[in-house]
């Protein structure tokens, strides 16, 4: 059986093909390092954000007065101005005693501007209305 004598279209096809498989090989191994740079570089900025979000809240407590927390004050009594207990408020809210001077005049003022004109004439207790809203119910 004779041999086979590969021709010069041969020759040619086999070093094109080699080439064509030189050059896949090279663009697979691109495409490998692309994906291994961009995974690597995407778990460099999970790690920096998770770093982040663990730290910037001590951070910024650790700046901002306004952020610590508050304890919650203890319940509220309601007194009369002879010291005898009225009732007491249960601590739901952030209360703190205070004294009358620590309270606002203005605060005071809105007190007295919901009650009536007359508040400084007849004190807490009106009397006359009292009268007035019994004759009233008696009427009706």
């Amino acid at each position: 059986m004779p041999i086979a004598r590969s021709t010069d279209w041969d020759l040619e096809l086999t070093a094109a093909t080699a080439r064509s498989r030189r050059r896949r090989r090279k663009h697979g191994q691109r495409r490998r390092f692309l994906r291994s740079a961009v995974a690597l570089v995407a778990a460099g900025v999970v790690a920096v954000l998770l770093v982040a979000a663990t730290l910037t809240p001590r951070v910024v407590a650790a700046q901002c007065p306004l952020l610590r927390p508050l304890s919650l004050g203890s319940n509220s009594f309601v007194t009369a101005s002879d010291g005898s207990l009225l009732g007491a408020i249960p601590r739901t809210r952030n209360r703190q005693q205070l004294s009358l001077a620590q309270i606002s005049p203005w605060l005071v003022r809105a007190t007295v501007a919901i009650e009536d004109r007359r508040f400084w004439q007849h004190g807490p207790l009106d009397y006359v209305a009292i009268a007035r809203a019994a004759l009233a119910d008696v009427r009706a």
